[in-house]
C-alpha cells in the first residue's frame, strides 16, 4: 500500500508539473509522445489478435476433443441427465 501512495504522488507531482508548464510547450510535448501512444495503441492490438489466435487454435481442438470424448451434446435436452424430471410451467397468482 505504501508503494502505490509513494506511486500516486510522482503521479500526481508529474502532472502538477506539466499543467504548470506554459500554453505553448502543452502541444509540443503532446507530439512527443505520440510515438508512445502509437506503441501502446499497438501492443493493445497484437495482444488481441495474439488472443483470437489463441481462441482460433483451440476452439476447434475443444469441440473435436468433446465429440470424441462423448460430450458433445448441443442441445440443453440432451445435456439434461436422464434422472432428472422435465421442468414444467406453474401459473402463480398473489391474492392480498
Amino acid at each position: 500500500m505504501l508503494r502505490f501512495i509513494q506511486y500516486y504522488g510522482k503521479f500526481q507531482t508529474a502532472k502538477g508539473n506539466v499543467t504548470s508548464l506554459p500554453s505553448w510547450s502543452k502541444p509540443l510535448l503532446f507530439v512527443a509522445a505520440i510515438p508512445g501512444i502509437i506503441l501502446v495503441l499497438l501492443s493493445i492490438l497484437l495482444f488481441m489478435v495474439s488472443i483470437l489466435a489463441l481462441l482460433l487454435l483451440t476452439v476447434p481442438v475443444y469441440q473435436l476433443v468433446r465429440v470424441l470424448s462423448g460430450m458433445g451434446k448441443t442441445t440443453p435436452a440432451e445435456v439434461a441427465s436422464p434422472i432428472e424430471a422435465p421442468r414444467r410451467h406453474i401459473d402463480v397468482t398473489i391474492v392480498e
